[in-house]
């Protein structure tokens, strides 16, 4: 950026009327260049005036640049207000270019608050007003933001398309905080496929963009993502040094949001360290300031970080507390609702995008579209044809994959994913879980009220234990009244809240056959898979482990320690 904005501020004293306003504007609208604080006060000044002489302009501008300031100071709900008052004047103006900055505002704030189906509607009306205006720069904004906000709901090849999108849109436009930002966001997206080598490339090449041009934002993402890596390599000194420059930045900056964040990694780090009372003090700050800001996915991150704290330190009982915080935020911020609203959003955006191009082809071959009208359909036909069988095969393929009864897993399927994840384990290094749970006096079930009533105990529960899993983890059938469970890069502490969970959830729940209340009880067996161990030890073990806890009290859990 080759403003200099001292210098600017230097002429306020000297300016009246409009010019005043409009230098006040200028200047607010970049918060990362002067302070989100100086920022928001410049644009309030710039209100007030414009108020004083009823010049609309300056009023709109004024309420944009307010909300732009607000959200990088964490006060998402009030960016909003801003933005939609905003978004009145430039629709009234009929003002294409500010129409179309201000719903990436109200896109950006409402992803900071993890409303992501709103955010994605935003950015994708934005990404319309900006193809049509022209304006090829924003359009690879708008797409690099829908890339962000696909990240931060877990659909990482989406991701990973739309920034990758972006990416020549920005280089071709010298849109270099474009390219950095997009850089971060692929190197996010490389970290969690644990290609750490494609992610310090993209990661490097923001930090060298923010540092030519003085983009503190993406210079601090970049250092805390860096460290990240460090504390995978083990150069754990190296990663608090980048994780404290990146919170020195972000305090600077006063970007809320990201401090929060780092004191998170800050949090986590300590943890790896076994600093448990710095980790829990680390984490406890993050989460005031996550909580002030509303963020959804830190919050729900820091409390998964203090459930594994206080697991660590054997206290148990915070730790299921945090956990269960931890899955209740997810669970609002990941419902199916969210991601089919979001998918329709973008499919309606591909459907006029395809529209507008056969109306263009129509225009310019009205003749030859009606020559080829027939080959179309019978395209059409084919493709219809071809989808069918698809699903058909698809279908096939899992039905062969899934227990005909209850309708989970079967047991040749997670001998599958339990051989996968012996191999990922060789690979990484990384533990993870068996349990096998059985039906307390199952064979009660089918003596006293027939077969039918055995049936749907067994597929009543399959039910409730596939829901309180998490999506990484499995549940098959073993066999009669027995369940498998697969948890991947789980320890057995872990392992042991989620059984315990499960257990819980099914003893408390009242099943109702043929008007007839049922209570169903389940024992598990826990055996976490190491270096010490082999896949049918370690079954045997969680087995031996369920046959101690069916010979005990039975509706239990307990856990092998070979």
């Amino acid at each position: 950026m080759d403003i200099n904005f001292r210098k600017l501020q230097e002429k306020l004293p000297f300016l009246v009327g409009r010019e005043k306003i409009d230098m006040l504007n200028l200047i607010a609208r970049y918060p990362t260049y002067v302070s989100p604080k100086e920022a928001l006060e410049f644009a309030n000044e710039a209100l007030r005036l414009s108020e004083m002489i009823y010049y609309e302009d300056g009023i709109a501008h004024s309420l944009k640049n307010i909300a732009v300031a607000h959200i990088y100071l964490g006060n998402c709900e009030k960016s909003i207000d801003y933005s939609l008052k905003a978004l009145e004047i430039f629709e009234k103006k009929s003002n294409s270019n500010e129409i179309a900055n201000t719903l990436i505002n109200l896109g950006s704030a409402y992803g900071s608050l993890s409303d992501y189906d709103k955010a994605i509607y935003y950015y994708f009306k934005a990404l319309r007003y900006e193809e049509k205006i022209g304006n090829i720069n924003e359009v690879g904004n708008c797409l690099r933001k829908i890339g962000i906000i696909y990240w931060c709901m877990e659909e990482y090849e989406n991701a990973l398309n739309f920034c990758k999108r972006s990416l020549p849109i920005h280089e071709k436009s010298n849109n270099y905080a474009g390219i950095a930002s997009a850089s971060i966001t692929i190197g996010l997206v490389y970290k969690h496929f644990g290609d750490y080598e494609k992610a310090i490339i993209n990661y490097n090449r923001a930090y060298d963009i923010a540092i030519n041009y003085n983009i503190k934002d993406v210079e601090a993402a970049a250092l805390i993502n860096l460290g990240y890596i460090y504390v995978q390599e083990g150069n754990y000194d190296k990663a608090l040094e980048y994780y404290n420059k990146s919170l020195e930045i972000h305090i600077i900056i006063d970007y809320k949001a990201g401090i929060a964040t780092n004191l998170l990694y800050l949090g986590n780090l300590y943890l790896t360290l076994e600093n448990l009372q710095n980790a829990i003090h680390y984490l406890d700050e993050a989460l005031i300031i996550a909580k002030e800001v509303k963020i959804k996915k830190i919050i729900n991150e820091i409390y998964l970080a203090l459930s594994n704290c206080y697991e660590y330190t054997q206290n148990y009982k915070k730790a299921l507390e945090y956990f269960k915080l931890h899955s209740s935020v997810k669970d609002t911020i990941f419902t199916e609702k969210i991601r089919n609203a979001v998918l329709s959003i973008e499919n309606k955006y591909e459907l006029e995008n395809a529209e507008k191009e056969k109306e263009i082809y129509r225009l310019k071959n009205v003749e030859l579209v009606k020559a080829n009208e027939a080959l179309i359909l019978a395209n059409e036909e084919i493709n219809k044809k071809n989808e069918d069988l698809l699903i058909a095969y698809k279908k096939l393929e899992t039905m062969s994959k899934k227990d005909y009864l209850t309708n989970i897993w079967n047991r040749s399927y997670i001998l599958e994913k339990i051989d996968e994840e012996r191999n990922k384990f060789k690979l990484h290094g990384k533990n993870f879980v068996i349990i096998i749970a059985d039906i307390d006096y199952f064979k009660k079930f089918n003596d006293k009220y027939g077969h039918d009533c055995g049936d749907f105990v067994l597929t009543s529960i399959s039910k409730d234990m596939s829901s309180l899993i998490r999506k990484s983890d499995y549940v098959a059938r073993w066999g009669g009244e027995e369940f498998l469970f697969l948890l991947p890069e789980t320890s057995l502490s872990e392992g042991y809240i989620i059984s315990e969970r499960i257990r819980e959830n099914i003893s408390n729940k009242i099943y109702i056959y043929n008007n007839l209340k049922l209570s169903v009880t389940l024992t598990l067996g826990i055996c976490e898979y190491n270096k010490e161990t082999n896949i049918e030890n370690c079954i045997n073990l969680a087995d031996e482990a369920l046959y101690k806890g069916k010979k005990t009290t039975k509706n239990c859990v307990i856990t092998a320690l070979g």
